[in-house]
């Protein structure tokens, strides 16, 4: 009795051992340009445990020669399939058109060599949601509901899936800040102050006008400073709106990353974005991470983990009014925003950080190779 279960004892270590060394491969974009998903796996370069090997997709090449790269991109993985032989395939869809297809291919080619996969759903357009509902179930159902796991950043696009008719695990994940950029930051000697940061693409979905008309109406009742970091199609008219409307202490800091990244953060203690739509904005988890007070409004993965008044407030409203008044309540209480900058760095640290992260991706891949 005590030999055979000896023998069991043996027999799962050697298996966990073997899955242990398995090779995961991971698709994604390549982690030098910019972009929601290469900065995710930028992140986590040297986090995991697991023996995990990127396969760089994509290109910037024009149009025209868009063909000629994904047919490079598929003979590459096929290559990489034979020859690594993974024990598991870990793809990165959006939920659009040109990706759904581009992904579909790669699924194709998993089940063709029997190897199994997992989905990470980054982007999601609601547009492409309405779409499949309408028309196209079976279809979608077809092509990507074979997977071991899918993972989300929101409830929401959990429950699509699950309408749909997916029946493997769905897990809500989170996207992540490096913990590079706080590995300096000491959240005590943070000073509170009446900075304000917009951190994110400058462009009218993102909110940024009603930035601009709640920040003028509050400095009708004190002084702050509004710093507007990002880039995108309404930079120059955004610009010309601030000059137009005389609106005093609006900073433009462009596009930013690495130590002006850090010193912005450093630097500012409220992060507001009253986007209309999002996934899970890593601005707003890095801000977070600095012990930055948020303002923003219950979308994507940021209903599902947003604690109104313990992280900051959140509002359904689009009115100026309504965030001029957010702003001012946070502004007129330091004590109140210092128990928030608090709460926001420990809960940041422990959920959000890129370590983190890949400890529960590790999990994910060792339960999926575990099973037969």
């Amino acid at each position: 009795m005590i030999i055979s279960i000896s023998i069991k004892k043996k027999s799962i270590i050697d298996k966990v051992k073997i899955m242990a060394n398995k090779t995961i491969i991971i698709n994604t974009p390549d982690i030098n340009r910019p972009g929601g998903v290469a900065n995710f796996y930028l992140g986590l370069i040297g986090k995991f445990k697991s023996n995990v090997r990127y396969n760089y997709i994509g290109g910037k090449s024009k149009k025209s020669f868009f063909a000629v790269n994904m047919a490079m991109d598929y003979t590459k993985f096929i290559f990489l399939i034979i020859g690594k032989r993974p024990g598991l395939v870990h793809l990165n869809p959006s939920l659009d058109k040109k990706s759904l297809i581009r992904d579909a291919v790669f699924i194709m080619i998993c089940r063709v060599f029997f190897r199994k996969y997992m989905l990470s759903w980054h982007g999601w357009q609601k547009k492409t949601e309405n779409n499949i509902t309408q028309k196209h179930i079976k279809l979608f159902r077809l092509f990507f509901g074979k997977a071991e796991l899918m993972t989300v950043l929101s409830s929401d696009f959990k429950n699509a899936l699950i309408s749909w008719g997916i029946k493997c695990p769905i897990k809500i994940e989170t996207t992540l800040y490096d913990d590079n950029l706080i590995a300096d930051f000491v959240l005590n000697k943070k000073e509170l102050n009446n900075n304000i940061l917009f951190l994110s693409r400058v462009e009218e979905a993102k909110g940024i006008y009603v930035v601009l008309k709640a920040f003028n109406e509050l400095l009708k009742r004190t002084d702050a400073r509004l710093t507007i970091a990002g880039s995108g199609s309404e930079t120059d008219k955004v610009k010309d709106y601030v000059l137009k409307n005389n609106i005093r202490g609006v900073a433009f800091a462009g596009y930013v990353k690495g130590d002006d990244k850090k010193e912005l953060l450093k630097n500012s203690s409220i992060f507001i974005l009253p986007s209309h739509s999002e996934g899970m904005p890593i601005s707003m988890l890095e801000a977070m991470a600095f012990g930055l007070a948020v303002i923003s409004r219950p979308v994507g993965g940021i209903k599902d983990f947003f604690q109104d008044g313990k992280m900051g407030y959140i509002t359904e409203s689009l009115e100026p009014k309504e965030y001029a008044d957010l702003l001012f309540k946070l502004l007129s209480d330091k004590d109140k925003m210092g128990m928030i900058s608090k709460y926001n760095y420990n809960y940041a640290k422990e959920r959000f950080s890129a370590s983190k992260v890949a400890c529960r991706l590790d999990l994910i891949y060792k339960e999926i190779l575990m099973c037969k």
